[in-house]
């Protein structure tokens, strides 16, 4: 890792020797803060000057839908790999060490877990902004009489390419990176200028300019994190971030690393120094979806209102004449125009219109309905187009997931196509669970890499490194499924590995909403003796102890006598004894035998 000097950092301020990287990594980020989130979707909406003027563009880009509630639908259900129940987390400390580091992870920050972290900041960021930094910042928390107190505390944060001025990739960690500080910042880091605090409340501006960049920046290397002033082109160094003091117990920090890495960790085969979001592949597919909706929308607007159709009926206001004492009449009078036409312009529900009875008997042929109407817009084109994004949502998420989405289809084609799935569902799964485990993969190193700089800040040369492992227990199927699935395997014969393994996916998929329960039915199903026999079978088998055979007839009465909470509490062992006792009083209970008395 580099160390930079003043002159250093003057000429990355000054000279921005990766802009075309940083250029290129925030236009990406904008576009899919757009898509994902609905950020600016009008700057993104260009004209089609071949097909509409200027009146129609503006109309077509007036509050525009944005495509976050498509992302939603296609992104939540990777929700799964926060919600999957297992994993393990190993740190090579001492007993005491370990504690004390699980509660640092438990709350790193806004009171939540890291792996509520990773879930709540890092994968929004990996999808919409994969060059953007994951950096871990130093705080110094306490104060006595204004002298600080040696309890420092790191934590994660997420930083975006929007607010970087320069960085040296290498690999997903960096050289060296440099923020540009934004106005609304400089409070934070202790920054007083009162030019700077000028344009915030710049009274000649409709808006406060917060988001204006300053003068300032920070340069973070692998050995010292500075804040530093440009004028003029020359730099001079400020002060140190009152956010980023050093540890008390470590001399280095960060084993002499800069603490931060890139979100991403899909890299360009052809740009090594990029990073992709996991969405990149789609995004034109996604283009194509916001401008065929705002399309669909236009059409809404310009056809959506059936058009009515009545004679003209005489102004009751003006008499027909057009005037009211001198002046045109109000009801009847074309704005602009100083005489008015003699007919309503607008009609109500209360006129009535009467035609004389003579020309009612007189014309056989009359008919109300073709003097009064709606002329209707045709739908066949409204359904098209809903077909289309429809489709092209369908697309989407094939092109993501690997598989097609599941609907249900109604009608005489609902039971083919329920047959069809029961067929179908292991090879449309194998897809999506391959996709889930990419994802799964990112999340575990970035938990890892996050961990890890915690580590070396809190334990520097005791720290071993960390070995978190996020649980891959992914149920996508149905419980029904996988009923149906562990009764066929039974029937099969198959081994008992491979119907353990069904049958805790099933009690995994049926109770994952309900962790208690859950843990109950896991339990019962460590302590049910021989728990894929019915009691039947074991009571025919001849080589099954009585005493086995009598905990397998009571095992189901015996669970119903205990509550949940002393299921879950008790080792396997304890309640094996106890059911093996349950059984013993059962055996007690029942009648002896008659003996047949012998005969000398």
């Amino acid at each position: 890792m580099g160390v930079y000097s003043i002159t250093d950092i003057e000429n990355i301020i000054v000279n921005n020797p990766n802009k075309k990287i940083i250029s290129k990594a925030q236009a990406m980020n904008s576009k899919l803060m757009m898509h994902l989130y609905g950020q600016n979707v009008n700057a993104f909406m260009k004209q089609d000057n071949y097909f509409e003027n200027a009146d129609v563009y503006k109309s077509r880009v007036e509050k525009p839908m944005s495509n976050k509630d498509l992302w939603e639908r296609i992104l939540n259900e990777e929700s799964i790999i926060f919600a999957a129940r297992g994993g393990s987390a190993r740190f090579n400390l001492s007993k005491e060490q370990e504690e004390q580091f699980n509660a640092v992870l438990s709350n790193v920050r806004y009171n939540i877990s890291l792996r509520k972290w990773i879930e709540t900041f890092a994968l929004p960021a990996y999808r919409s902004d994969p060059m953007g930094l994951i950096f871990i910042e130093v705080e110094q928390l306490l104060q006595v009489d204004g002298q600080p107190i040696n309890t420092p505390k790191c934590y994660p944060t997420y930083k975006s390419i929007q607010s970087i001025h320069d960085y040296q990739p290498n690999g997903r960690t960096l050289e060296y990176v440099c923020f540009h500080l934004f106005v609304n910042e400089l409070a934070e880091y202790g920054i007083n200028d009162k030019e700077e605090s000028a344009n915030i409340s710049n009274p000649n501006n409709a808006a406060p300019n917060q988001e204006k960049k300053s003068a300032y920046y920070r340069f973070v290397d692998s050995e010292k994190d500075v804040i530093v002033k440009q004028s003029n082109g020359k730099v001079i160094v400020v002060s140190e971030p009152i956010m980023s003091q050093p540890n008390p117990v470590a001399n280095d920090r960060f084993n002499g690393r800069v603490p931060a890495f890139i979100i991403s960790d899909l890299i360009h085969f052809d740009d090594p120094n990029c990073f992709a979001s996991p969405i990149s592949q789609i995004v034109e597919l996604a283009d194509g979806f916001l401008y065929d909706r705002s399309i669909r929308d236009l059409q809404k607007k310009y056809h959506g209102f059936a058009k009515t159709f009545e004679p003209l009926v005489v102004c009751s206001t003006c008499s027909g004449v057009g005037q009211v004492k001198g002046s045109a009449c109000p009801d009847c009078t074309i704005p602009g125009q100083n005489q008015g036409t003699g007919y309503k312009l607008k009609t109500k529900v209360g006129d009535v219109l009467r035609f004389p009875m003579k020309d009612l008997l007189e014309n056989t042929g009359f008919d109300v309905k073709k003097i009064f109407g709606y002329v209707a817009p045709p739908i066949d084109t409204w359904d098209k187009q809903d077909l289309n994004l429809v489709q092209t949502e369908q697309l989407i998420y094939y092109s993501y997931w690997g598989c097609a989405q599941t609907k249900t289809v109604q009608g005489p084609q609902q039971q083919k196509d329920a047959e069809e799935t029961a067929t179908k569902t292991e090879a449309n799964l194998r897809p999506k669970y391959a996709r889930l485990n990419k994802t799964c993969d990112w999340v575990q190193t970035t938990i890892n890499d996050v961990a890890n700089l915690m580590g070396l800040f809190w334990f520097d040369t005791a720290w071993k490194g960390a070995n978190i492992i996020m649980s891959r227990n992914f149920i996508l199927e149905s419980p029904e499924d996988l009923l149906e699935d562990y009764l066929e395997a039974r029937k099969e014969n198959a081994p008992d590995f491979i119907l353990d393994e069904l049958m805790m996916k099933y009690i995994n998929a049926n109770f994952q909403d309900n962790p208690l329960e859950l843990a109950k039915m896991i339990k019962l199903f460590e302590v049910n003796p021989f728990v894929h026999a019915t009691v039947k079978e074991v009571e025919d088998s001849p080589i099954i102890t009585d005493e086995e055979k009598l905990m397998k007839r009571y095992f189901s009465e015996w669970s119903d006598s205990k509550k949940a909470i002393e299921i879950i509490d008790k080792p396997i062992e304890a309640l094996k004894a106890d059911l093996r006792a349950y059984a013993a009083t059962k055996k007690a209970a029942l009648p002896k035998p008659a003996t047949t008395p012998t005969l000398n």
